[in-house]
């Protein structure tokens, strides 16, 4: 598959007037005890495990850039599978990408929305819709203690693949923390900087550059799609040593996650401190993936 191919299925119109952003990284985790204990490791403030209701649970990373990460593990399998049968997409896709070998991992991104049932639409007239519309409400506690209901709504986008999905993200009236004690991290993170996915063929790329509508780029056998506050980096060859996802037969998969830090000294120090191995690159620090941390993490200096 050349450039050409790519730059020949991007939809052009009002829906991309504005570059799209990252939202949140959903990260599927065996247990929010385990995915706690790693991050806070890894220098990062975890918040308070919260419940969705529809049988999973996160306990959430956030960032001041208004990013964050959903180490997301299952809290009911009963209400989970019931949810399914409904037609909960978010569920069901959680659900494949266990199924398909994967014990924890790196499993989706999520674009921020401000018109879930526009994107929808969207979706289904490109013919990448994966499913129906979520619409949903939870009881969130902020870090005074305070609780409310926020709602929210998702559109699903199909990337044709078993171990990799993709949905928009408008919070009706949820908002996010930027500022204080649950943004602020011993590490030095201040949010995303670039996501890392692989795949062996084009399946699943036409569909995600029909989802984010922006100009790809290609060099060193990657494809690089630009948005507002983060970079999508898909690479179609990966050193082995740095592969430590499942192999499938085709399709998109989630290899690691890039955060900018305020000062790489200081948060090299954070892991020798906790004894965590990685690996030095210049300016950037590499960690393996391990329990808790189902993709590869790396550091670098803002």
């Amino acid at each position: 598959m050349d450039n050409g191919g790519l730059q020949a299925v991007l939809p052009t119109g009002a829906s991309f007037l504005t570059t799209p952003n990252i939202d949140h990284l959903v990260l599927p985790v065996e247990s929010l005890v385990g995915a706690r204990k790693r991050w806070q490791e890894l220098g990062f403030t975890v918040a308070p495990d919260a419940f969705h209701p529809f049988g999973t649970s996160n306990a959430c990373v956030f960032f001041s850039d208004g990013t964050y990460l959903e180490p997301l593990a299952v809290q009911d399998e009963a209400l989970a599978g019931q949810s399914i049968t409904a037609g909960n997409c978010f569920v069901e896709k959680d659900r494949t990408f266990r199924q398909a070998g994967a014990r924890e991992g790196f499993s989706a991104f999520v674009l921020r929305s401000t018109d879930a049932v526009t994107d929808d639409e969207r979706f289904r007239q490109s013919g990448i819709s994966a499913g129906n519309r979520l619409d949903f409400s939870r009881t969130v506690v902020d870090e005074n203690g305070s609780a409310s209901v926020a709602s929210f709504r998702l559109a699903f986008a199909d990337l044709d693949s078993s171990s990799f999905f993709a949905f928009t993200c408008q919070r009706v009236n949820a908002a996010l923390p930027t500022a204080g004690p649950s943004v602020e991290h011993r590490n030095g993170a201040l949010g995303l900087g670039a996501l890392f996915l692989a795949t062996e063929g084009s399946r699943g790329i036409e569909n995600l550059a029909t989802m984010l509508g922006v100009h790809v780029q290609e060099k060193d056998h990657k494809y690089v799609f630009p948005l507002g506050n983060c970079d999508v980096e898909v690479a179609m060859e990966i050193a082995p040593e740095l592969d430590h996802t499942p192999r499938y037969p085709t399709g998109l998969r989630g290899i690691g996650i890039r955060f900018r830090v305020r000062n790489i000294a200081e948060t090299r120090s954070v892991l020798q401190e906790a004894s965590i191995p990685h690996q030095s690159s210049g300016e950037r620090l590499i960690i393996a993936p391990a329990q808790g941390q189902g993709c590869i993490v790396e550091f670098v200096q803002a």
